[in-house]
């Protein structure tokens, strides 16, 4: 296998961990962005991968037809009704 590290890059999509502190309790949205605060203006070797909301199913049928390699997705917590 060959391969050319120029070409490698790291698509950031989550914080588990910053300063000593866990901001895996805060919710997905409020990690986005300290993460972007952290990686901006990500357009290099690092990237931040964007944050869309809508049905899993679509999105998997869209990145497949565009012939992207996979996707990242994550549960949002239900919102309450009342």
């Amino acid at each position: 296998m060959a391969w050319n590290a120029e070409l490698l890059a790291f698509v950031a999509f989550d914080i588990l961990h910053k300063d000593g502190e866990d901001p895996r309790p805060l919710p997905v949205i409020e990690r986005k962005v300290i993460l972007w605060d952290l990686v901006k203006p990500a357009d290099g070797v690092l990237q931040y991968s964007q944050y869309l909301e809508g049905g899993g199913a679509e999105f998997f049928a869209a990145a497949e037809r565009m012939g992207l390699e996979g996707i990242v997705s994550k549960l949002l917590p239900q919102r309450r009704q009342g």
